[in-house]
Order: C-alpha cells, then sequence, then structure tokens
C-alpha cells in the first residue's frame, strides 16, 4: 500500500500542485524551478507526517527537495531544447522529450523509495 502512497503523493506533489509558469519556466529561470520544488518539497512534507512523524518527514521531504530540484535543473534543460526543436518522440530507441519526462519520473521514483528506505 506504500507503494501506490508513494506514487499518488509524488503525482500530487509534482503535477497537481504546481503552477503552469513554474513548468514552463523551470528550465529558463531558477526562481521558477525553486518555486516548483520548493512546492513539491512542502507537499512531501504534509503528505508523510503521518507515516514518518514531523522530524523525519522534514528530512526526507528536504532530501527529495534537493533531488529534485537536481533533476528537474538537468531533466527540463534537455526537455525544453527538445521541444524547441519539435523532437517529441522518434524511431526506437526513442530519446524525444516525453522519454525524457518519463526518465525524470523514473530518477524521481527512485530517490523517494530509497530515501523512504533509510526512514521506515
Amino acid at each position: 500500500m506504500i507503494l501506490l502512497y508513494v506514487l499518488f503523493i509524488h503525482w500530487v506533489a509534482d503535477f497537481v500542485f504546481q503552477h503552469e509558469q513554474w513548468a514552463l519556466n523551470k528550465s529558463k529561470y531558477i526562481d521558477s524551478l525553486i518555486m516548483h520544488t520548493s512546492m513539491y518539497g512542502f507537499i512531501l512534507y504534509l503528505a508523510f507526517i503521518p507515516i514518518l512523524g514531523f522530524i523525519s518527514a522534514l528530512y526526507f521531504a528536504g532530501i527529495n527537495y534537493l533531488l529534485h530540484t537536481i533533476v528537474d535543473y538537468f531533466s527540463s534543460k534537455v526537455v525544453a531544447k527538445r521541444f524547441e526543436s519539435k523532437y517529441l518522440g522518434g524511431p526506437i530507441p526513442n530519446f524525444g522529450a516525453f522519454t525524457v519526462i518519463g526518465f525524470d519520473q523514473f530518477l524521481h521514483y527512485c530517490s523517494l523509495f530509497l530515501t523512504l528506505k533509510l526512514f521506515l
């Protein structure tokens, strides 16, 4: 059940509680990236208090805030270039924009599950 909870909270934090301007500008402006990842970290913190407690949830969210910022710093730049060049996908192997977004999500899942293992 924790697996589904982590996936759901990640979706909520990374997509539902994000402003369109942050998503569109996080590859160009560090303040947009920081707003995106700060909201992400805040939602993670609130969502994991019942599971980890106040202090451990703070550490868990803080670590994932930093990891999410690092991953998005690089992946958003690659995705922006792919969208700009209209390279959304292509022949197999496909390394278009949507594949990069998928890999970005994979890295976030890895971060979440590996750090959660430290606190459970």
